[in-house]
This record gives C-alpha cells, structure tokens and sequence, in this order.
C-alpha cells in the first residue's frame, strides 16, 4: 500500500504480480479510509483490473465487483442482521457500527435484500 496524494479519485488499485497495489490519498481517514481500502483490496482478492485492451470489459462491472467484495466482508449479512436486531434501523446507524460510508451501506442494502433475496429481521426482533 502506498500513500501519495490523489485530489481526483482518492484511491486507487493496479495490477501487480498475482494481486494488485493499492494507492491512497493522506487526507482520507475515518470511514471513507475504511470503505476505500475495503473496495480497493476487492480489486486486488477478485482480479478486476480493467482494461482498454478487452472490448468486453466494463469498469461498471469491475466496480460492482469490487464493491461487492468489500461488502460482503466488511458488512457480512450475518453480522448485518445481528446490527438490525440490536435496534440499528438507518443507514447512518448502521455507517457508524460497521465503521463504513452511508454509501456503502445503501449498497449493501440493495445487495442483500434486492439482488441476493436475503431478509432483514424487525428491529429488537
């Protein structure tokens, strides 16, 4: 991992040998750090680096899987549905007990419940 400053996209992550390298900006912290370097190792673990050589390759599909990776392990839906029975019932609620951005947990969300089928229990269930 390298830190070097990226005003435009803040991380970044390339191919090197049989994973990749990832590139972070100093200014991130907090949650942003932790969501960019969960979907910047989804890059590397699954292999998806695009590139302009394959007509097939799409960046929207490289994303979707980095951000995929990242959140089935830094929001696993066991431990998603454990937040939700302890009474976490919002986005924000759940961004501050996984430690992750709001964007990262509405991606979750629709991830869970609307491409994988998967139900959430009632609050204090």
């Amino acid at each position: 991992m390298l830190y070097f400053p990226l005003p435009e996209t803040k991380s970044l992550s390339v191919p090197k040998g049989k994973s990749g390298c990832i590139g972070l900006d100093p200014a991130l912290h907090g949650k942003e750090l932790q969501t960019r370097l969960a979907h910047e190792l989804g890059h590397c673990e699954y292999g998806g680096f695009y590139t302009r050589l394959c007509p097939l390759d799409t960046v929207e599909r490289h994303e979707y899987r980095a951000n995929k990776w990242a959140v089935e392990r830094a929001i696993p839906f066991d431990e998603l549905q454990k937040a939700v029975k302890a009474g976490c019932s919002t986005p924000w609620e759940l961004s501050d007990y996984f430690d992750v951005t709001e964007e990262m947990v509405q991606f979750a969300l629709t991830y869970y419940l609307e491409r994988r089928g998967y139900a959430l229990p009632s609050p204090q269930e």
